[in-house]
């Protein structure tokens, strides 16, 4: 959803601030399912140890999860960040072009 919400600034520049904000909208959706589903994965990996740990081939369960499951929660948490980041930044682009451009459906001059 963050790419659909980056391209509608890349290939039409000429919607002016709605654009920006159509982004920032996106981008919020996208970042609240990374984080849930970071949050899934972090639920998932500490249920499955936990309910393996009793049993004697707990470590060697935690040993194959771990090298597969943390980088998955890294980089969705990460990209969950980033995600919030884009909207942040497209929120205040949206409000800058508000001023410039009083009227939303106002487009800025072609260069």
């Amino acid at each position: 959803m963050s790419i659909i919400g980056t391209s509608i600034i890349l290939c039409c520049a000429s919607n002016g601030a709605g654009g920006y904000m159509a982004c920032a909208v996106l981008s919020i959706i996208s970042a609240v399912i990374h984080l849930f589903g970071c949050a899934l994965y972090v639920w998932y990996y500490v249920t499955v140890v936990v309910a393996f740990s009793g049993v004697g081939v707990g470590a060697a369960v935690a040993a194959w999860l771990a090298p597969i499951f943390i980088p998955i929660m890294i980089i969705t948490g990460v990209a969950g960040v980033l995600e919030i980041i884009l909207a942040v930044y497209c929120c205040k682009a949206h409000s800058a072009l508000q001023t410039v451009l009083p009227h939303s459906q106002a487009k800025p001059p072609a260069a």
